[in-house]
Formats: structure tokens, C-alpha cells, sequence
């Protein structure tokens, strides 16, 4: 019952991908990119990880377990996808002309988020002893204890869409500034092997290029560069304890790690445990986690040393902060529900975590963050350049949106977004003599 399950998790994929493509005709459609990332974890991976080895798999989740699992994921799918799938208000703009101007507003901007982003990754680097020291070992990285800081390297989202956009032509200038803005990403991703940032690096570079000049890839070509990314990201995550500076960037562990092998950190296990233990324990959040990332997370901890410790006390929740915490999943007692402990450091995937946050009333939930989407995918086709980058933003961290938790890409979304937004007020306020209006001319009936 439970590989139906799955198997109508991928009818429910094709219908919503079909249903996109009839009103859209549009690749970059949020539908497409939530197909890729959900296919992988919601199907492929657990279909691999019965196959492989049954037996080691259902040590962790017994087929009763599993078909209730699959289950869970199907309807949370089905109503992430319907969310996505928006009315047609509207005919989108000609996206070869959304952005057929020069626009230097638009560089300006770009040039100064950019060059922030340069020197916050720097001085994270500097801070613990340079580049030898950050990178000499796997899994590495810069620091600082100022946590506004050490999320400035995802400014480079923004900067590398802005500059893209800027142009539909762009010269050998913009292409550097591009290359530029994608270090942080890019070298922090392969380097320290963060899947997350390699993800959002070449999601952003591509997808912003594909948005400006109105060229959109073929399906099929479309379908083989997200292999390539899945196939790329498997193996860095396979061999990132082995790859640092020293090393160089290591495969010799292939692709086998714990995404494909079945262990308690594996996304589908670790969703599925989540799920199962918060049903069993009835523990669920009704959003209060969600209150805490949005409203007490963004205090800096200089001024608020115990928001976190106030956050719980006062919202009846876990330390979010807390060693072990994972989010709150890990203060569920995964042993007398699924007989086995909570990996730390695991990520549930987004339908088990918001089947944590709000009970069955998660259906809403992912539905809200559908058509959250479609909204921002569609403003953007209507020629605005602040949805146009707010959605680039979105499409770059969904892999953090659909593998790990709503909270990975959430505060990383507000951070970009909400620093584009008030630079761009404040340069409109200061350089009135240059053109920052955000949204195109060739703009359609709403």
C-alpha cells in the first residue's frame, strides 16, 4: 500500500506539472520547482531505500509505519502542488521584455549588495584565521559571533539576480560582477560542502539570466540540468568530511551517503519519524515556532542573549537554540515511537515539518506556501523587478524549502529581501536622477 501511495504521489507530480504547463507554458513556474527536489525525496529516495536494502530500511520504519508516512506525504504534496497551480488573472508580460532596458538603478543596487556580501563572507573567513584555517578541514567555513553577519553571503542572491536583470544584453563587466557575486556561494558550497549553496548559487545565476532575456530552456534540457544539480549535490554531500583545502574537493566516496542509504538522518526516515512521533506524542506548535523565526530570531543576540530562553518560557516550546534542538524536532521521543534516536543535525524535509508545526491542519499550511509562490512567480511575469528578485530568491533556496524546513528558507528569504528592499528605498530617496522604479513599462492588465 505504501509504494501506491508513492506511486500516486507522482500521478498527483505529472497532473499538477501538466496543469502548470497548460496555463504557463513556463519552465520556470514554481510547479517545476518544486517537482524536482519533492520527486527525489518524496519518491525516488525511498523507493531506492526499500529496494536497496528492505530489511534495513524497515528496521527503521516497519510497513504499517511507512504506509502512514506515505500517505501523509502524498496529501501534503497534493496540496503543496494545487497551491502552486494559481489562477490565470492575468497574461504575462513578454519576458524578453520585462527587463529590455538599461537599468543602472538596478546595477547600482546590485554593486553595493554584492560588494556587503564580499565582505561580510571576508571577514567570517578572517575571523577564524583566514581561508587555511576555514576551509583546512571538511565541512568548513568562516564565523562571527554576529549572526547578521554571518548571513551576508546570501545577499549574493539578490546582487547576482539585480545585476542579471539589469540588462537583457549584458556585457563582459556584468558577467564579472556576476562571477564575482557568486564566489561566497559557489567556493563556501563546493569547498565546505554545503548543498544548500551550491543549489542557490546556480539556481540564481540561471535562473535570473532565463528570467531577463526571455529565453526559457526546453522541458527536457530543463530536466537534465536539475539531474546534473541532484547528481552534483549527492556527491559533495557524499564526500564533504573528506574535501577542504588541503584535500581539494574529494569523490571518492561517490555518491553513497546518507541520502542514499537508510539511517536516521536520511530525509524520508527522519521526516517520517517526526510525523509519527508527534502524532503518537501529540505534540504539535500551531505556529508558535514559526512566530519566534519571524519575530524574536531577528533581535540580535548582542542586544537579546536569552530571546530564545524568553521564546520558550513564554510560547511553551523547545529552545530552538538549544544543542540538539533540530528545530523543536528533536525534543520528540523518537525511541518509544519509532524505536530509534533523533539524529542531530537531521532535517525533517517541509511536509513533516509543518505536519509538526500545525497537526492536520498542515494541508493549509502548504497550500499558503504554494501559492505563495505562484504570487511572487506572478508579479514578477507582470514586469515587477522587486517580485522578479524576490522570486529568484525563492527559487534559490527552495532546495532548503522542500529538504530541510519552511524556517531554513524563511529567514534566509526575509534577510535577502528585506536588505533589498530598504536599500533600494533608500538609494530611490538619495539618487532621485537615476531610475529605480521597480516595476517595467510593458506591464499587462492585473
Amino acid at each position: 500500500m505504501a509504494f501506491l501511495y508513492i506511486a500516486l504521489t507522482g500521478f498527483a507530480i505529472a497532473i499538477a506539472l501538466q496543469s502548470s504547463w497548460k496555463r504557463s507554458h513556463d519552465p520556470l513556474h514554481p510547479t517545476f520547482l518544486f517537482a524536482f527536489p519533492s520527486i527525489a525525496v518524496y519518491i525516488a529516495q525511498p523507493t531506492w531505500l526499500v529496494l536497496s536494502d528492505y530489511t534495513r530500511f524497515h528496521s527503521y520504519l516497519d510497513p504499517n509505519q511507512f504506509q502512514q508516512v506515505a500517505l501523509l506525504n502524498l496529501i501534503g504534496l497534493i496540496s503543496l502542488f494545487a497551491g502552486s497551480n494559481g489562477p490565470n488573472s492575468a497574461e504575462p508580460v513578454s519576458a524578453g521584455r520585462q527587463f529590455a532596458r538599461d537599468h543602472r538603478g538596478l546595477r547600482l543596487i546590485s554593486v553595493f549588495l554584492g560588494v556587503t556580501s564580499i565582505i561580510g563572507y571576508l571577514y567570517c573567513i578572517h575571523s577564524v584565521g583566514g581561508f587555511s584555517e576555514a576551509y583546512g578541514r571538511g565541512k568548513g567555513g568562516g564565523w562571527s559571533d554576529i549572526g547578521y553577519v554571518r548571513e551576508t553571503p546570501w545577499l549574493s542572491i539578490p546582487a547576482t539576480t539585480l545585476m542579471a536583470i539589469s540588462n537583457r544584453k549584458l556585457g563582459w563587466k556584468e558577467y564579472l560582477w556576476i562571477a564575482t557575486f557568486s564566489f561566497p556561494l559557489l567556493f563556501h558550497g563546493l569547498v565546505g560542502g554545503r548543498r544548500g549553496f551550491i543549489a542557490a548559487g546556480f539556481l540564481t545565476i540561471a535562473i535570473s539570466r532565463w528570467l531577463a532575456t526571455g529565453r526559457r530552456p526546453r522541458v527536457f534540457r530543463l530536466s537534465i540540468f536539475a539531474i546534473a544539480l541532484g547528481i552534483l549535490l549527492l556527491a559533495v554531500v557524499a564526500n564533504r568530511k573528506q574535501t577542504s583545502l588541503v584535500h581539494g574537493v574529494s569523490l571518492d566516496r561517490g555518491l553513497k551517503s546518507y541520502a542514499v542509504v537508510s539511517s536516521s538522518g536520511t530525509e524520508y526516515i527522519y521526516g517520517g519519524a517526526v510525523m509519527l512521533a508527534s502524532q503518537a506524542q501529540n505534540i504539535h506548535f500551531y505556529g508558535k515556532r514559526y512566530l519566534t523565526v519571524v519575530f524574536i530570531r531577528p533581535v540580535p543576540s548582542q542586544i537579546w542573549p536569552q530571546k530564545y530562553q524568553f521564546a520558550s518560557e513564554f510560547l511553551s516550546i523547545p529552545n530552538l537554540a538549544a544543542k540538539g534542538s533540530n528545530l523543536g524536532t528533536g525534543e520528540l521521543d523518537f525511541a518509544s515511537t519509532v524505536g530509534f534516536h533523533a539524529s542531530v543535525g537531521a532535517a525533517p524535509g517541509l511536509v513533516a515539518d509543518l505536519y509538526l508545526e500545525f497537526w492536520y491542519f498542515y494541508v493549509f499550511a502548504l497550500f499558503a506556501v504554494g501559492r505563495s509562490y505562484w504570487f511572487a512567480w506572478h508579479r514578477a511575469m507582470l514586469g515587477n523587478h522587486f517580485w522578479g528578485t524576490a522570486y529568484i530568491v525563492m527559487a534559490a533556496l527552495s532546495i532548503y524549502l522542500i529538504l530541510q524546513t519552511l524556517e531554513a528558507m524563511l529567514f534566509r528569504f526575509l534577510f535577502a529581501t528585506g536588505f533589498v528592499f530598504i536599500t533600494w528605498f533608500a538609494m530611490e530617496q538619495r539618487l532621485p536622477n537615476l531610475d529605480f522604479t521597480i516595476t517595467s513599462d510593458n506591464r499587462t492588465k492585473a
